[in-house]
């Protein structure tokens, strides 16, 4: 998978960070970190995916399941749609959870922190 970014919506903000591999999100240890309720992978950039990519980001969504943590794909190109669709990865997630735009899927993030 390339770089994408991935953007992170706590209660009072939204910031941007690099997204490369999950191990991106291991932000223990950081002083005054509060764990966000949605975290939206911007795929726009992301031209195709092989199945290390798809494993990564499976991982990715499972650890933030396991924390509570909302997950929302935004502009994901048909190329990768299609191979994540073969992977069965969309199982993993609410159809309303994979948005055509940043837009979209900063409203839907909204709607999780109840704003």
């Amino acid at each position: 998978m390339t770089t994408g970014d991935a953007v992170v919506a706590s209660p009072d903000c939204i910031c941007r960070l690099p997204l490369l591999q999950p191990a991106a999100f291991e932000e223990g240890g950081v002083v005054g970190y509060e764990k966000p309720k949605v975290r939206i992978i911007r795929m726009r950039k992301v031209p195709f995916i092989d199945s290390t990519g798809i494993h990564n980001l499976q991982n990715l969504i499972e650890m933030n399941h396991e924390e509570g943590i909302h997950v929302i794909l935004s502009g994901v190109n048909q190329k990768v749609h299609s191979q994540l669709q073969k992977a069965r990865f969309y199982d993993l997630m609410e159809s309303d959870h994979i948005c055509p735009h940043i837009d979209v899927a900063l409203a839907k993030a909204r709607e999780f922190l109840g704003e």
